[in-house]
């Protein structure tokens, strides 16, 4: 049997996964920023929803949308929290 072998090419995308240890300094710095902070790519674990729910129990706004996530920070003025906050 006789094969013909052509070189061709490839083309295409890869999406890489962000990373859980920058996701959550992200989160963390944004919540103390002032302003509108974006994270493009987060890591979706339960490690960083985790901080997401943390972060927002200190006063920061935390929206997810389309791969991205927008921090409204406190700018440094963090509120105690009411209950207890689960950090995972």
């Amino acid at each position: 049997m006789i094969r013909s072998v052509f070189p061709g090419g490839l083309a295409g995308e890869v999406c890489i996964p962000g990373s859980k240890s920058p996701t959550i300094r992200a989160l963390v710095v944004g919540s103390l920023a002032s302003g509108t902070s974006r994270i493009i790519g987060p890591l979706m674990s339960e490690d960083t929803r985790a901080c997401v729910s943390a972060c927002r129990a200190m006063g920061a706004a935390v929206e997810e949308a389309g791969g991205e996530w927008r921090v409204h920070g406190t700018a440094g003025k963090i509120r105690s929290p009411k209950q207890t906050v689960d950090v995972g």
